[in-house]
């Protein structure tokens, strides 16, 4: 009988007497000229500011109800009902499931649009970008988040909550950029209790880093800087998230630590990568493998470092791209991140400066010098909590493509030119050390830096690796990378 009620009132203002009562001047003074369902629809569409104290209530608390059920959101009930249809027809209403599943449909298409035989409507496309932007600025209009995290919500957002229910319906002006209560989720998510919440708050984070509009702080931020620099690029897309990434010189101070925050939280998962989730997400290797922790995107870079024969093209270039664009910073590797965060702080804690000399703030890019210091370090590194592997993993990667080590490739771009232009990328080094005698003087002090590190492990030899496989299958299969120990095994097994 209520949903009969709250149905009747998408089409009759009449219908819902308290949003009749609280709405009628607004919407004589609004809606002037419009009948049956298109008054409710003006309401709603109307910016908050024009709206009543009295009315933007009861507007925000008909918003509320109508999140979890597609048949009361009219605008997107109109624009997805085909949809609906076609690739979510045994879905039932409520909770946001009609919804959630329009969502899934649509970036399943969008990842295999050229092999999609039936196209996913754009103008439904455009409303569910728009519904999850707005269900992104409060957790109360994210029914499938409020019930998930209701519980994990208490326990560790309660100010939060009391907040948000505190302030009433959110203000467009003062709570711009501004939703605590899925901001505080996000940050407590290693400490989520529940299951269903944390594949909740996990979607929310997915969702921002496919869109902007979906991360109202982040949005808020950079809101100047985008129509100052991007403003020809397409909202509702990663795209946006990209050109602010390349155009990050030019970024307001607000603007460029926001988005490098982002990108250290982005680093977790291929969830979170939504170029490479596109490139990649289809793909039948690493398709078993978790989306967090690094563990897909590690899959991806082993599939990379051996030849990339299972990886589409597409895929495989767009891992080699984000492998590069990792390497501006360590914690952008979030594997390396959380296995050398006590060695950073024990050998590295100084190396985060400008050219100055002067300590970058913490949310600036390091432009790989704490990968520096820690290569430097590599005999010293904690073996038993990771750090020594994934700074070898990190050298390995920039010994396959000398793009992969930053402070490489930009000391040796005039060599690379001179000397290796015609090399691929992954030939670059032994080409370098075949031009040993003619480098310039950055590059040959960059490329000295590594020789230490590179002398203890097999792997981080050009060409050596591949030339000794058998031998080290058959004399050092036991032996574990690292501080010389196979380089060691083989040259006693040659004796």
């Amino acid at each position: 009988l209520v949903r009969e009620r709250q149905v009747e009132a998408t089409r009759d203002l009449g219908a819902d007497a308290e949003l009749a009562d609280a709405c009628a001047g607004d919407a004589g003074r609004l809606c002037a000229g419009l009948v049956g369902p298109a008054v409710p629809a003006c309401l709603r569409a109307a910016p908050p500011g024009k709206l009543s104290w009295e009315c933007r209530e009861q507007v925000f608390r008909v918003e509320v109800e109508a999140a979890g059920d597609l048949s009361l959101s009219g605008r997107v009930f109109a624009a997805c009902l085909g949809a609906k249809k076609a690739f979510c027809a045994d879905v039932p209403p409520g909770n946001g499931r009609a919804i959630a599943c329009l969502e899934a449909a649509a970036q399943r298409k969008a990842q295999h649009a050229e092999h999609a035989a039936t196209p996913f409507p754009p103008a439904c496309k455009a409303e569910l970008d728009a519904l999850a932007a707005k269900r992104a600025t409060d957790f109360r209009l994210d029914p499938a988040l409020r019930t998930a995290c209701a519980a994990d919500a208490d326990a560790l957002c309660g100010w939060e909550l009391d907040e948000v229910a505190d302030r009433g319906p959110p203000d467009p002006v003062l709570d711009a950029g501004d939703a605590p209560v899925i901001a505080c989720l996000q940050d407590f998510r290693e400490e989520l209790k529940e299951p269903a919440c944390q594949a909740a708050v996990h979607s929310t984070i997915a969702r921002g880093a496919a869109d902007i509009r979906a991360d109202p702080p982040f949005a808020a931020a950079c809101s100047a800087d985008r129509a100052r620099l991007c403003g020809s690029v397409p909202p509702g897309s990663a795209a946006v998230i990209r050109c602010l990434s390349q155009s990050r010189a030019a970024l307001s101070p607000a603007c460029g630590a926001m988005l490098f925050d982002t990108e250290v939280r982005m680093a977790e998962s291929l969830d979170f990568q939504a170029p490479l989730r596109a490139a990649c997400g289809g793909e039948a290797v690493c398709r078993d493998v978790p989306r967090t922790k690094g563990a897909a995107i590690r899959c991806l870079q082993d599939e990379l470092l051996a030849g990339g024969t299972r990886l589409s093209p597409g895929c495989k270039a767009a891992v080699a791209g984000h492998t590069a664009a990792a390497a501006v910073d360590y914690r952008l590797n979030f594997r390396l991140q959380a296995a050398c965060e006590k060695d950073v702080t024990k050998h590295c804690a100084a190396a985060c400066v400008d050219a100055a000399g002067h300590a970058l703030p913490a949310d600036a890019p390091c432009g790989g010098a704490v990968l520096r210091c820690l290569t430097g370090h590599i005999g010293d590194l904690d073996e038993a909590g990771g750090c020594a592997a994934e700074v070898g993993y990190f050298l390995k990667m920039g010994v396959a493509d000398y793009h992969n080590d930053v402070l490489v490739a930009e000391a040796c771009r005039p060599d690379v030119e001179a000397h290796c232009a015609a090399m691929p990328a992954q030939g670059v080094h032994a080409c370098l050390d075949a031009h040993a005698g003619e480098l310039g003087a950055a590059c040959r002090a960059e490329l000295a830096e590594r020789a230490a590190a590179r002398a203890t492990s097999l792997d981080l030899v050009p060409g050596l690796a591949s030339a000794c496989a058998a031998e080290r299958d058959a004399h050092c299969a036991g032996v574990r990378s690292g501080k010389g120990r196979v380089l060691a095994c083989l040259i006693g097994a040659a004796d």
